[in-house]
């Protein structure tokens, strides 16, 4: 048998080689099975096709499977602040998580990624600060895990305050009573972590202001079994619920059995809307239908602030959804789904939020005041 030189050695060795790496990026590439979220239009928990695509990009991040989704941002062309700030409160539990992505077209959501800070978790690069513009520099973030406030946050309620008077004083309310219930509500008692979040939006047209939380949602700290205060709920929500059968001309797909001793025939959306009027959770404390009140109260006295053009009060939770809507033909609640149905995919905790639209020059008003 005739001997092989080095050289043909080596040539079989390189050829080995070649073979066992190409083996190993077939095998990589047959395992990782890539999936592309596309984000049209608006970025938003409302819409349930966008929904469930966010709820995907999350659960990815608790399964550590992220590097499995490539994440396109090209056809979004509007960015809902509440599913923003949703996103952000996920993402703080996951920090080493990095999503491969193709960037937005319109520069004002690059810039606003860039002002929350997001852009390392799905790899972008960030913008230069001359190129945002001052819509993107109203944007204020901050978290906490008790009521006591930083100085920042105090300071940019007082600087609210100061520029839109008895609007902004029924706001704060409402949003300090949002974080109490967090801290009170949300969370177990063997919970330490009791983390919210508050993003904001203040201009001359709009006041924009989310809350969220990770907790155990409003519908399961609602009480199941408290037929008296059912009773009481079907007649003492104010301008809600006509009745628990009807929430303002939109008829529920089943009846509800109205001698029910507890709320299990209830979708999400109208527990929701039941725990407005009720003033006791599952944990037996009192004061979560309490604070509804303030956290409805600028929508339900709105005609008294004549700078007030019209209100959204906006809370999801779990499945459910429920909003609050003030306008000149007066007040309006329904789900943000059909026929008060619940959405087929379910957020973590609470995101509550006010939209308030304004009357031109209503804040340059209260400055020259």
């Amino acid at each position: 048998m005739k001997k092989i030189t080095q050289r043909q050695r080596c040539w079989i060795a390189k050829q080995a080689q070649r073979n066992r790496t190409g083996l190993k990026t077939k095998n990589i590439t047959k395992k990782r099975k890539v999936k592309t979220l596309i984000f049209q239009n608006k970025f938003s928990l409302f819409i349930p096709s966008q929904r469930q695509l966010i709820i995907e990009m999350i659960e990815s991040m608790k399964n550590a499977t992220y590097s499995n989704y490539y994440i396109d941002f090209r056809k979004t062309k509007k960015l809902e602040p509440l599913t923003i700030l949703y996103l952000l409160h996920q993402l703080h539990q996951y920090k080493d998580v990095k999503f491969r992505s193709r960037n937005f077209k319109e520069t004002m959501h690059k810039a606003v990624f860039k002002r929350l800070e997001l852009n390392p978790y799905f790899r972008l690069p960030n913008i230069n600060h001359h190129t945002y513009n001052k819509w993107v520099d109203d944007w204020h973030l901050f978290s906490g895990e008790n009521t006591n406030f930083s100085p920042e946050l105090r300071q940019h309620l007082l600087d609210i305050n100061q520029k839109y008077g008895k609007i902004s004083f029924k706001l704060i309310t409402g949003i300090t009573e949002a974080i109490s219930n967090v801290i009170h509500h949300a969370y177990p008692n063997t919970t330490s972590n009791k983390r919210w979040f508050l993003l904001s939006h203040i201009d001359v047209n709009a006041i924009t202001v989310v809350v969220s939380d990770l907790g155990v949602t409003i519908p399961v700290t609602t009480p199941l079994t408290l037929q008296k205060k059912l009773k009481q709920a079907l007649f003492t929500l104010p301008d809600v619920f006509q009745q628990l059968n009807s929430v303002r001309g939109t008829k529920r797909t089943k009846p509800i059995n109205t001698t029910n001793p507890d709320l299990k025939g209830l979708s999400d959306s109208e527990v929701i809307g039941v725990a407005t009027t009720l003033n006791h959770t599952s944990t037996n404390i009192s004061g979560r239908g309490k604070g509804f009140n303030d956290i409805f109260e600028l929508a339900v006295n709105a005609k008294q602030y004549p700078d007030i053009a019209g209100i959204n009060t906006t809370i999801l939770s779990r499945y459910g959804s429920y909003i609050l809507t003030a306008t000149a033909k007066g007040l309006h609640s329904a789900s943000l789904n059909k026929r008060l149905d619940d959405f087929d995919t379910k957020v973590e905790g609470t995101i509550i939020s006010w939209t308030i639209q304004l009357n031109d020059q209503t804040g340059q008003d209260n400055e020259n005041d």
